[in-house]
């Protein structure tokens, strides 16, 4: 054999060994997906990535279940049913956010909003980002209620509309809606914002009819448009145009403040989330100031608010069942003083509040057994919640909320769980965390007075006598 075949053979060899390497090194990623009731959008958003088979048949073998909260209540039976073979992801809609909390009682791992499917690679592969955190810090500089956002945008004073509408739902078959609000109309008084409004709507509809489509006017809610084909390109253009247009009328010299928005169907698989979707884009479109905003781009932060509105809905389930009440608005509140009374940075503190406002989410699925000592499910309620609440909310919250979550029970000396952590080996918002829930309870069971020796007694043992000590300045 020549110098050059033994080279030769030898770098074969090698690159047959790279290259089974590397192919060892690859992570699979390529996953079996059983769809239960899903919208014709979602499957179409599902199929777009490599990653995921849907499969239909639950007797087929699949690695997990993305389940619609759009099912009927008689057939959520099959939640608990298939948690028992495979973990069970809710794909919510707007509105939906009380059947999800029902689902996750049932059995399901977590939640995920339409429009956000690749959140359920992310589930898949283990992989977190940390939407929670920010949608929740939002919500708090911005003093919103989250239990109530996805509401319809109840238009008035248009019954052809709502007429229309109900027509266009009993057909099954979605167009583009759009709305328009118009400010400052009325800044040259009421006679030119009359005139200009007849005259705006004549110009407007002509545009839109040029499409096809047809325009309603609310009234003090601006217009409204119908057009049953029309791409997301086409629509950005008639967006642009009806901009244009409204900017030629000056009552007092300036432009209206014009806000367009618009949902389609692919964002969409009912009309009434298509008519919320629209809303919530014209109030997008005003916001920015840019005039214009399509559903498509409200995609992401519309799914983490929907996705934290059905955390926090599942967190107040648990403290419905509790007899202390809002235990876990209370434990927040604390947890953030406590927090930034240590001078953690804004980011910091918002991980803190957010972990400690659903500490005890992984007690959803006990039910009564959560708090009913006597029942045979509670010691393991008592010592599996912080693991389960944690891997609830990881994908979404991101690994530092998992790991307070996971922590709050972990003791000082060690002595804790599910990992017996010790001293500063626990993440420091899982010490604020335990000491603010200890608190609670303590003062719930045995009053106010009593929390100060309790802590004091556990300080150094069960809690961080650090925090214990911040604590007790701020109470």
């Amino acid at each position: 054999m020549s110098d050059t075949a033994t080279i030769d053979e030898a770098t074969t060899e090698e690159a047959t060994e790279s290259a089974a390497e590397d192919t060892a090194a690859a992570p699979v990623t390529h996953r079996r997906v059983l769809g239960v009731g899903l919208p014709v959008p979602a499957r179409r958003r599902l199929l777009e990535y490599d990653e995921v088979e849907l499969v239909d048949d639950a007797a087929d073998s699949f690695d997990a279940a993305v389940v619609s909260s759009r099912l009927p209540p008689a057939r959520w039976g099959v939640v608990s049913e298939l948690a028992a073979v495979a973990p069970v992801v809710v794909l919510v809609h707007p509105g939906g956010e009380q059947t999800a909390v029902a689902m996750l009682e049932a059995g399901a791992r977590t939640t995920v909003a339409e429009g956000n499917e690749s959140a359920i690679i992310r589930f898949l592969d283990d992989g977190v980002c940390d939407d929670l955190v920010e949608g929740w810090r939002a919500a708090q500089e911005g003093g919103e209620d989250l239990h109530s956002m996805v509401a319809p945008s109840g238009l008035k004073n248009a019954r052809a509309f709502e007429r229309r509408l109900a027509e266009i739902s009993e057909e099954g078959r979605l167009p583009r809606l759009g709305f328009v609000s118009l400010g400052g109309l009325d800044r040259g008084g009421i006679t030119a914002a009359q005139s200009i409004r007849r005259r705006l709507g004549y110009l407007l509809g002509s545009l839109v009819d040029a499409r096809g489509g047809e325009l309603f006017d609310l009234e003090d809610d601006g217009f409204a448009f119908l057009v049953p084909r029309l791409d997301l390109s086409s629509s950005r253009r008639l967006a642009a145009e009806i901009v244009a247009a409204a900017s030629l009328f000056r009552p007092d010299g300036d432009p209206l403040d014009v806000a367009v928005g618009m949902a389609g169907p692919e964002t969409a698989s009912d009309i009434e989330t298509l008519r919320a979707l629209a809303s919530r884009a014209k109030v997008r479109a005003a916001a920015s100031g840019v005039g214009v905003a399509d559903a498509d781009e409200l995609a992401h932060s519309s799914a983490t608010e929907l996705e934290l509105a059905v955390v926090l809905a599942a967190a107040d389930a648990v403290d419905a069942k509790d007899p202390t009440g809002e235990h876990h608005r209370r434990v927040a509140e604390l947890a953030v003083r406590i927090a930034e009374a240590l001078g953690l940075e804004a980011d910091e503190v918002a991980k803190v509040g957010l972990a400690a406002r659903v500490h005890d989410l992984g007690k959803l699925g006990f039910g009564e057994a959560a708090f009913d000592s006597s029942h045979e499910e509670h010691e393991r309620c008592v010592a599996e919640h912080a693991e389960i609440g944690a891997a609830m909310v990881r994908h979404a919250a991101g690994e530092d909320v998992a790991a307070a979550i996971r922590g709050h029970h972990e003791h000082f000396d060690g002595t804790g769980g599910p990992d017996g952590l010790e001293g500063g080996d626990i993440p420091l918002a899982a010490r604020i965390l335990a000491v603010a829930d200890r608190w609670d309870r303590v003062a719930g069971s045995d009053g106010a007075a009593a929390v100060a020796e309790t802590l004091g007694e556990e300080a150094g043992s069960v809690l961080d006598p650090t925090i214990v000590e911040v604590a007790s300045g701020l109470v």
